[in-house]
Order: structure tokens, then sequence, then C-alpha cells
């Protein structure tokens, strides 16, 4: 019996190499730790093409996905809300990170970014937000996206490993301007007084308690708004039809969990828990 737990651990480290090799990699934002001198002297807090060549290529901010098609994504989203509510001149969209939980002090459990968030930006971090806006008749494009992220605080990201900061946030994603969170109610503020009877797009039913929760409501409580719209429906709507890009990485994704339920089925016997798969999985 030894022997064939022997055997059967050597086979599953086997498998966890062929993945890692295949890029089935699973990041967390607490624990990437990025040489300085790579990318001018800026840490990240997620994967970039200059770190993590093996992942990702030039352009992209999540591996198979460019920064272009998420920009392609935010300006269909705000057309949509356009079209939505047309009686109204202005939309604020506004879509918060996911927030940290703890499963005791200072431990953290598993980061699992906000699906609009993600696909909206491709920011990893949490205790972010993204906002969209109507833009100047000068740009060529109809909206103007905002991205607020946790500041760069040299003596916490020893222990919870480095953040990209505005500025690195704004060159791994390419949205128009980045700002520190700490800037975020005096934005919403100054928002709130060049504008009125806009409308606000924000998933005010959501029960996660994000980062940015208090100052959202604060601002809502201004009443500066003449309609409040939820964009989960919106986005979902974009999400029924996958792009080109889309779906080779679905293909891929697809193509390398075939081949791990097919190797796992091949070494599982009884006596064999699912901690174990675990464990050596991970």
């Amino acid at each position: 019996m030894a022997s064939k737990k022997l055997h059967f651990i050597k086979s599953m480290l086997h498998l966890r190499r062929c993945l890692l090799k295949n890029g089935l990699r699973r990041f967390h934002t607490h624990c990437i730790v990025v040489e300085p001198s790579l990318v001018s002297n800026h840490n990240f807090g997620q994967p970039v093409a200059q770190t993590h060549p093996h992942l990702l290529s030039e352009e992209e901010v999540v591996p198979g996905i460019r920064k272009t098609e998420f920009k392609q994504r935010r300006m269909k989203l705000f057309i949509s809300a356009q079209k939505r509510v047309s009686l109204a001149k202005d939309h604020i969209m506004i879509f918060p990170s996911s927030t940290k939980s703890y499963m005791s002090y200072d431990i953290p459990y598993l980061f699992r970014q906000n699906t609009e968030f993600l696909y909206l930006c491709g920011f990893q971090e949490p205790d972010s937000l993204l906002i969209l806006h109507n833009g100047n008749k000068e740009m060529d494009r109809n909206h103007i996206s905002v991205l607020f992220v946790p500041k760069k605080e040299p003596q916490k990201e020893l222990w919870d490993g480095p953040r990209s900061g505005d500025a690195g946030a704004k060159l791994i994603t390419g949205v128009d301007q980045a700002k520190n969170m700490e800037d975020l109610e005096e934005y919403l503020y100054q928002y709130s007084r060049d504008h009125e009877n806009f409308v606000v797009w924000h998933n005010f039913k959501s029960s996660e308690q994000s980062h940015s929760q208090g100052i959202v409501q604060q601002f809502l409580a201004e009443k500066r708004h003449v309609d409040l719209q939820s964009p989960l429906n919106l986005v979902h709507q974009l999400r029924v039809v996958k792009s080109d890009a889309e779906i080779d990485l679905m293909r891929k994704s697809n193509s390398i969990t075939s081949e791990a339920f097919v190797e796992v089925m091949k070494f599982s016997h009884a006596g064999v828990s699912i901690s174990t798969f675990y464990i050596i999985s991970n």
C-alpha cells in the first residue's frame, strides 16, 4: 500500500508540473514577488508581460485578453447604458472590486475578484473601484474610465505583497486615468457638483461589503441623480457573445482541464481522499 501511495504522489506531482508548464496556476495578490529592476523599478500586484512572459504577451492584461478588448467591453457597455435610459444626458457607472475576507486575524481567505469588475478592466487587486462616465466632445469615444486602487504603502507591502499603485494600474489596464482610493470621495463629490440629473449605474443590491461602499452610499445620499439602475443585466448581455480571444481561451482551458481529469482518474483508487488531491494539486 505504501508503494502505491508513493507512486500516486509522484504521478500527481508530475501532473502539477505539467499544469504549471501550460500556465494553469493561480496567482494571489498577496504573494506575488516581482523583481523591481525588470520594469523600471516598479513592483506590480499581479502578473504582467515583463515579469511573467510565459503567461502574458505584450498588451495583455490577463492571459489571452488584451487592453484593446477591455476598452471595447467598456465602450459597448456604456453605449448600452445610454440606449437603455436615453432621456438622461449624463451617466456614471460604478463597479467596486471584491474585498479581502479573513478567516482569522491577519489570515485571509483565498481572494476572488468581483466578476463584473474583472471583466471590465482585468485588475486583480482587492479594495479597488472602476468608474465610467461621459467624456467630453474632444474625446474619440463616449466615456472616460477611471480606476481607483489602493495606495502604495511599502510597510504593508512587506507583509501583503506588492501593490501596483495608480501608475502601475494605469500601465497594466490601459484605463484613461488611475487614482489612489483615498481620492474617490473627492472625485465623486466633484462629479456631483459638476453634474445634475444624471443616471447612476451601480449594483445597489450587492451583499458584498466592499471597501468603498460607504463613500458610494454617501454619493447616492446627495440625491442629485434622477435614476438609479443596476448594470448587471447589461454586463451579462455583453458576456453572452464571446470574442475570438475568449473562445480561444475557453478552448485552451477546456483542453488543460480535460487532460488533468484524465490523469487524475488514471491514478485514483480506493483509499485516496479528496483532500489528498487538493494538497497535491496546489
